[in-house]
């Protein structure tokens, strides 16, 4: 894949299991010059903040098929993860980084070279489950 994809589904249920409604689908170059590059963290939580201020959704979810099926979290967890609202907010570790963004909560790792993932650091988002 060389460029950068958007979808929109608005209204529309997916699954009658599954209420999610509306959605927005990011799909990014899966070239390595492209990938090092917009999965910066700091690319990330500005594509993230112009979502959140021009659509003002619920969640925003960055996942992968593979941190889904390795943590069974569908789109509820991602390697970056907003919510407008949570549980609770609770006692998070040095490689989870908590911001208040805009009238919400973001989650994401603290990775060494700072992209928004890292695999061998699935198991800290687990935490997350506890608070959304």
């Amino acid at each position: 894949m060389y460029s950068l994809g958007i979808s929109f589904g608005v209204g529309k249920e997916f699954d009658k299991n599954i209420k999610l409604s509306n959605r927005c689908t990011l799909s990014f170059p899966s070239l390595a010059d492209s990938k090092e590059r917009l999965f910066q963290i700091n690319t990330v939580k500005q594509i993230i903040k112009i979502l959140i201020e021009e659509w003002n959704p619920d969640k925003v979810v960055l996942n992968s098929s593979d941190l889904s099926n390795i943590l069974n979290v569908f789109n509820d967890i991602g390697w970056v993860t907003y919510r407008k609202t949570i549980k609770k907010m609770l006692k998070i570790n040095n490689k989870l980084i908590h911001e208040p963004i805009l009238n919400g909560h973001l989650f994401y790792l603290k990775t060494e070279d700072g992209k928004a993932y890292d695999y061998s650091l699935i198991n800290e988002l687990l935490v997350l489950k506890d608070v959304i």
